[in-house]
């Protein structure tokens, strides 16, 4: 694959431009129909394939570029393709046109031809079809997104007429609307009053501008503007002979901002001579733009404004003489000069962390007192310690500015904090920590107490020498155990590993005596605790995974006295898992993925990487660490720098094979080859992600790549007979590598959607829908997500194959992608977000998938998708078939020994390359006549074995899909088929999407108090 950029010029494939007319030549030899066929031989073959809308489209527009897809006959190669590219290139040639992709696994090229080159290239005999390079998306919105801007054509005189298309664009369907702009010679525009036509005739006000049109694209998702590269300098119609002294024949014009300490100049205007010498003088004018004076001495073609010109206007005077004489003219009044604006108040230091407070808060004690941290250049930093009393009235404690502070009797009842005030030498800034808790006072000296038996007196120590009265002799009795340290829970939150209580420390008899309760709270260390066991160490049973536990430690002295103190509770009990992977949420125990974690392990096997084809990969993310094994990055649309400025591709790695403890993902011991496809908006174009099935297929072995995942889905109803994405995750199939597509999100209710798009749409691959688990475990009341599409593709396949949960789903994404920042909705913690769709269904069947073959490394892509299929869950709550064959039992899949081929049916029509490649290819034309002849075929040869509770080609592919009739022509290609598959009829009028693309009905699907359901509740 030879990556270029977005445009190349036909210089960079060698061609003079001496060579020209050969060139047209050559051309006109090479398309002529019957050029390479003598009388009475066979004929050519027809036409190649183009929709029917892009073929008007470049008829009406054949100075528009178009981004397209250029394919290859089966027998010829990628240069057999590139070529007669070139050739059209050279012969009739267009700024900014160029090939853009070489591809190696499939034989097209991606490139930017113009109108009149497609006419000329459909006529190609090695040409199979000339496709837009149309845009696909993960998920959300679909608006606008410019392909190619707009073109102006026409001549830029006075009295002539300019014409502008609406240029190409991605998206639902859209409408356009045009507004025309003059331009100066710095290239500052203004709109022209009322020019909202897609035609412009210029003026004499026009004389010496550049004019631009911008096309402003809307649908129901959004609205985008592209604007016309500038026309040539607007002229007038060539003069007659001069016969007088020249004239203006448009006013000079002055440039620059009319602001004290900037710098006017003048654009000297249109003359009737073009031999002039040209002298200027400046004017100073009252702010209505008349009264003018001359200003003595400004007669440079620039003048600097300064204080004193405030509240003026300024006019130049420019004088033209030839040799016929001279003559002056004026330009207009500039805007009032107003000063320069003052400088910016200085900004304080900003709070980034408050300060914090450590110690104990006991008279007696020290508290230490961090300063936070501040943004910007702190010069100083002050600090004052408060007092606070119960109502929230704080108040300084004077001379308290250190950074520690020693408690004293005056503060015992209330609590205190510190006011730390920033400085940058301008400004200040004050921030304050948080209060301690209440002051309490240092404990008391233990007293002793002793009556002398022999006398009424009593005698009295406080730890000191003293006598009291007199008395008798009894002890006092001595102060109840007071706890000094809490009691600790020690051990690992596991179930089935055991937890032992320490007593913490106290004060009170040396010999005293403990007890233990331990006590199970809820997930958050709250609510209602409920003691479980009396025994200094408990061991955890699978009762308390999900909760926490506290033991409640009680103290009895020598006097029977008690005193209690609890533990801090402990972390949420993990689950017992002897592959130490687990999830609090459900999805991977709805699809028994925890028996996968479990059998790789005990094999000690690895899996194969997984290739995200998405938005990127963040690999600095929680449970993503050291799992990114290699990263690229293919798009050509603009984006930033970020890993993932998306966010999409980050949460499909990690349902896919992330590791973090409490969310292990489908593989977590699987790697994952990031390739970057997207913009920060979610968008790709098809060539993108056709390159990246082409980097897969060339680095599979390199990178050990076994599974691709294509959470993403095309935009235009299309053909697995044409369509170059199909063409492309086929060869990744046919070669080894299971791809795994999600089928998408635009159902209406459940109702039957069908499935146009691809890479959802081809037969070989893995696609799957979303299935909602019930918040249960078991696969049996599981139903399809009212939003998950189904039904089948315009080639009669019935897609999808198989369901996976996808709804509610919560994963890490940065926290300034474009996910986290848009949609604060789904938004459930610092960093994560919950969202639903088929996006999300198909990274936990690309694990499981990577999990089979770590088990089995020499099975096929045909064998897993067959086992997959034969193991699925029949749901019983599901629309017949709306999950295809049943949910993902990961499990079950693990029992499979030898799986049926589920690609059986259509394995038959793969044959060898014919252009020679190691890959064979799914002969779609052998196909085709075979579905048309027999429309039974995919009955009673599409499976050998029985999918779930009823035969998958019999219940999915009745013999009406395949008929003629049902297809609604005898043969692709016709001009009937062309208007259903690739959109409107009229490409200046409509992008070439459908209508219910834009729709992604998952996009709102957000629980009620961002829950979401977990298989460990307490």
């Amino acid at each position: 694959m030879v990556r270029l950029g977005r445009t190349a010029d036909a210089r960079t494939y060698g061609q003079l431009l001496a060579a020209a007319a050969l060139a047209v030549v050559a051309m006109l030899l090479l398309f002529a129909p019957g050029a390479t066929a003598a009388a009475g031989a066979v004929p050519p073959p027809a036409p190649a394939y183009v929709p029917q809308s892009l073929l008007d489209a470049a008829t009406a527009n054949p100075d528009q570029l178009f981004r397209v897809i250029v394919q290859g006959r089966p027998t010829a190669s990628a240069s057999g393709v590139e070529a007669p590219v070139t050739q059209a290139l050279t012969a009739l040639p267009a700024t900014g046109d160029g090939v853009n992709d070489t591809f190696s696994s499939i034989n097209a090229v991606a490139a930017e031809l113009s109108g009149d080159q497609i006419q000329l290239l459909a006529g190609s005999s090695r040409i199979l079809a000339i496709t837009p390079d149309a845009a696909l998306r993960a998920s959300v919105l679909d608006p606008p997104v410019v392909l190619e801007p707009p073109v102006v054509t026409g001549a830029a005189e006075t009295g002539g007429l300019l014409s502008a298309s609406t240029g190409q664009w991605s998206g639902a369907q859209a409408t356009y609307t045009y507004q025309w702009q003059r331009c100066d010679a710095t290239g500052a525009c203004v709109e022209v009053t009322g020019a909202v036509d897609s035609t412009f005739a210029p003026t004499a006000d026009d004389l010496g501008s550049t004019l631009v049109v911008f096309v402003t694209a809307t649908n129901g998702d959004g609205t985008a503007t592209s604007s016309s590269a500038p026309t040539v300098v607007v002229a007038a119609p060539a003069p007659v002979a001069q016969i007088a002294p020249p004239s203006a024949l448009s006013s000079p014009i002055v440039t620059g901002s009319a602001v004290a300490g900037e710098t006017l100049g003048v654009d000297d205007g249109i003359w009737s001579s073009t031999t002039l010498a040209f002298s200027v003088q400046w004017q100073r004018c009252s702010a209505a733009g008349d009264a003018c004076v001359e200003i003595p001495g400004a007669v440079k073609p620039t003048y600097t404004l300064g204080p004193e010109d405030v509240g003026f206007t300024f006019k130049v005077a420019v004088t033209g003489t030839d040799a016929l004489g001279s003559s002056t003219a004026v330009s207009a009044a500039t805007a009032v000069v107003s000063a320069a604006p003052a400088a910016p108040a200085p900004t304080p230091p900003t709070e980034l962390t408050p300060p914090v407070l450590t110690g104990t808060a006991t008279a007696g004690q020290t508290l230490t007192a961090d300063d936070g941290t501040w943004s910007g250049v702190v010069v100083s930093l002050t600090r004052q310690w408060q007092r606070c009393l119960a109502d929230g009235t704080c108040v300084d404690i004077p001379g308290a500015v250190a950074s520690t502070y020693v408690l004293g009797a005056g503060d015992v009842g209330s609590t205190v904090r510190i006011v730390v005030t920033a400085t940058d030498g301008s400004a200040s800034a004050a921030a304050m920590s948080a209060a301690t808790s209440v002051v309490v006072d240092a404990a008391p000296a233990t007293a002793t107490v002793t009556v002398d038996p022999g006398t009424t007196g009593v005698t009295g120590s406080t730890g000191g020498s003293g006598t009291g009265g007199t008395g008798g002799g009894l002890s006092a009795p001595q102060a109840p155990p007071t706890n000094l340290t809490l009691p600790t829970a020690d051990g690992t939150p596991v179930a089935q590993s055991d937890l032992t209580a320490t007593p913490g420390t106290w004060k009170g008899d040396d010999a005293l005596q403990y007890a233990y309760s331990w006590q199970r709270c809820d997930a958050t260390g709250g609510g209602v605790c409920s003691p479980v066991a009396s025994t200094q160490t408990y061991t955890l049973s699978s009762a308390d995974v999900g909760s926490t536990l506290q033991v409640l430690v009680t103290a009895t002295d020598n006097d029977a006295q008690v005193g209690t103190a609890t533990s801090a509770p402990t972390p949420r009990i993990a689950p017992y898992s002897p592959s130490g992977f687990w999830s609090w949420q459900l999805g991977p125990y709805a699809a028994n993925v925890d028996a996968q974690w479990t059998a790789v392990a005990a094999a000690q096997a690895k899996p194969p990487a997984i290739a995200v084809v998405d938005s990127g990969v963040d690999p600095n993310l929680p449970g993503l660490d050291g799992t990114v094994t290699d990263s690229v990055s293919l798009t050509t649309l603009p984006q930033r720098t970020a890993a993932d400025g998306y966010g999409h591709g980050s949460f499909v790695a990690q349902v896919a094979a992330g590791h973090a403890k409490g969310n292990a993902g489908a593989a977590p011991t699987a790697s994952i080859v990031s390739i970057d496809v997207m913009d920060d908006d979610g968008m790709a174009l098809t060539s993108d992600v056709v390159a990246a099935a082409d980097w897969i297929y060339t680095h599979k072995s390199v990178d050990n790549i076994g599974v691709a995942n294509f959470s993403l889905l095309g935009s235009s109803r299309t053909s697995v007979n044409f369509d170059p994405l199909d063409r492309a995750i086929e060869q990744l199939w046919l070669s080894g590598v299971v791809v795994v597509t999600a089928v998408g999100n635009y159902a209406v209710n459940g109702a039957v959607s069908d499935v146009p798009f691809a890479p959802a749409n081809d037969p070989f691959v893995i696609t799957v829908g979303a299935s909602d688990p019930a918040d249960t475990a078991s696969p049996s009341d599981d139903f399809a997500a009212p939003w998950s599409a189904y039904g089948h593709t315009p080639d009669g396949f019935g897609k999808p194959e198989l369901g996976a949960t996808g709804r509610y789903i919560v994963e890490n994404v940065p926290t300034d992608s474009t996910l986290y920042t848009s949609r604060p909705g789904a938004v459930v913690g610092p960093g994560r977000m919950q969202l639903s769709g088929t996006s999300f269904a198909a990274p936990l069947v690309s694990g499981i998938a990577a999990n089979l073959l770590a088990l089995h490394p020499t099975w096929t892509p045909d064998k897993v998708k067959g086992a997959l299929m034969l193991s699925a869950a029949q749901p019983s709550a599901a629309t017949g078939f709306a999950l295809g064959v049943g949910v993902v039992d990961a499990a079950a899949a693990l029992g499979v020994v030898d799986p049926p081929n589920a690609n059986a049916a259509i394995d038959q029509f793969v044959v060898p390359d014919p252009a020679g490649g190691a890959t064979p290819i799914f002969d779609t034309a052998s196909w085709g006549t075979t579905a048309r002849a027999d429309a039974s075929w995919g009955t009673a040869s599409w499976g050998t074995a029985s999918w779930g509770t009823a035969s998958w080609g019999t219940a999915s592919w009745g013999t009406a899909y395949w008929s003629a009739a049902s297809w609604g022509t005898a043969s692709w290609g016709t001009a009937a088929w062309d208007a259903a598959s690739w959109g409107t009829a009229s490409w200046g009028t409509a992008s070439w999407g459908t209508a219910s693309w834009g729709t992604d009905n998952a996009n709102a699907d957000v629980r009620p108090l961002a829950a979401f359901p977990a298989r460990w509740a307490p």
